[in-house]
């Protein structure tokens, strides 16, 4: 968000009400400054889109979500809704460590590297800056399935919030395993099914050529598969924006979702409706 609105986040992230209503008067003395004429006139500026405009990370930051809004009055904010519980479900693994204790102790091991002091990267003193990239790598290891077990729990809530579910499996398979990152049945028997890209692009406006190469694989599987939902989550709003703009062509009968976001914002689903485009 923009310095204007950080003493609005701050006021909010101090508060513990489940909702909290504010008149524009009391917005206006918190930030110190009139609000702008749209924030009178258009539901849109008031519109739960965390990073499309400076002032939403005011509220979605601090945990909270415009309810309603009486335009010159007031503004309701509650409580996110959604509340993600990072439970240690079994995973098959070789070893007995689980994905949570792992990252927590990577994490703990790069707090400490950082600590012990990193070297100034000046070109002058090779050795130094060579041995301190080295234990760094080492230490983190392959974030990428850090990140991507941590995202299927956004995927878990994701579909529990929509479908009627007995349980959830995303979680207890292995990272990086063969075959679809999500195969769910729900209680009606309808099967729903989805691949996770945790992927930022290369290219300033596009996927890197080998991201494109797998995505188009991932489509493809989607499609070949019989299915009664198909989904393509990312967690990148950039993915996100960029599979809109110049894959929806691939993606005809495919929902994309943008993680964490559509657990509370509907622009963050997409449907690409094979006869009429984006829906």
């Amino acid at each position: 968000m923009g310095d204007k609105y950080l003493p609005l986040y701050q006021y909010l992230a101090n508060r513990n009400d489940a909702t909290v209503m504010l008149d524009f008067e009391k917005i206006e003395s918190i930030i110190g400054c009139k609000l702008p004429n749209s924030a009178y006139q258009h539901p849109a500026w008031w519109a739960n889109q965390k990073k499309r405009h400076s002032q939403t990370g005011a509220w979605m930051d601090a945990g909270y979500f415009v309810q309603s809004v009486s335009f010159g009055k007031t503004v309701t904010f509650v409580k996110e809704a959604v509340s993600i519980q990072l439970t240690k479900k079994n995973v098959s693994e070789t070893n007995t460590q689980h994905p949570m204790d792992k990252i927590a102790l990577k994490v703990s091991a790069l707090k400490t590297i950082v600590i012990e002091g990193t070297p100034k990267f000046d070109g002058e003193n090779l050795d130094e800056q060579f041995h301190f990239i080295r234990k760094l790598s080492r230490t983190i290891g392959n974030i990428s399935n850090d990140l991507s077990y941590l995202s299927c729990h956004y995927i878990e809530a994701f579909l529990n919030k929509n479908f009627k579910m007995d349980s959830c499996s995303v979680l207890t398979k292995a990272q990086g395993a063969a075959g679809l990152d999500v195969d769910e049945i729900t209680v009606d028997g309808q099967r729903i099914i989805g691949e996770l890209k945790t992927t930022y692009p290369y290219a300033e406006y596009d996927l890197g050529a080998a991201q494109k190469t797998n995505f188009k694989k991932d489509f493809e599987r989607l499609k070949t598969v019989q299915a009664d939902f198909k989904y393509f989550f990312v967690i990148e709003e950039k993915t996100f924006e960029i599979l809109k703009e110049k894959y929806r062509h691939l993606l005809q009968g495919i929902t994309l979702v943008l993680l964490p976001d559509a657990l509370d914002d509907y622009n963050a689903v997409v449907l690409i409706n094979e006869q009429e485009g984006i829906k």
